[in-house]
């Protein structure tokens, strides 16, 4: 499997095996990687900002003793001993694993998918599918002991 060349005359790796210097459209295509990976981060952190909340309720009622509890009484329990502060219990991990995990499964995927491409750059459905199962699975793996940390501070809420 191969990636796709860049769109550039001569591909930097040639460029810089020869002595020639990088061609000018070789800068852009790295920037365009990063950016990829800026953005994937970027988005997953502010949707989990209005997720959180949400998030931190739901592991309250799984760990609760209490018989019948509700969304509502659980809230209603967490702004009463630590105000809204309470309900962004976690954060700090949450935000960290949109920076491990999103980050990398979205920038991954648009990083890999040129390698399941056919000679011509085309990626057909199933090769669309393993860049998104081999990303999904290297972040999942690199992502797993903020999940623990996440679900900790959560639950110590």
């Amino acid at each position: 499997l191969r990636p796709r060349p860049p769109n550039s005359a001569v591909p930097p790796s040639r460029a810089l095996a020869s002595g020639l210097p990088l061609a000018l459209g070789a800068m852009p295509d790295a920037l365009d990687n990063v950016m990829k990976f800026a953005l994937a981060g970027g988005s997953g952190a502010s949707g989990w900002l209005f997720v959180h909340p949400f998030d931190v309720l739901k592991v309250q009622m799984q760990i609760s003793n209490t018989p019948g509890v509700t969304f509502g009484s659980t809230a209603k329990t967490i702004l009463a001993n630590d105000g809204i502060k309470g309900l962004y219990a976690g954060l700090n991990f949450a935000l960290w694993r949109q920076a491990t995990y999103t980050t990398s499964r979205m920038g991954l995927y648009d990083v890999l998918n040129p390698y399941f491409g056919d000679s011509n750059g085309k990626v057909s459905g199933l090769g669309k599918m393993a860049a998104g199962v081999c990303a999904g699975g290297v972040a999942a793996t690199m992502c797993c002991p903020v999940e623990v940390g996440l679900i900790r501070a959560q639950a110590d809420a």
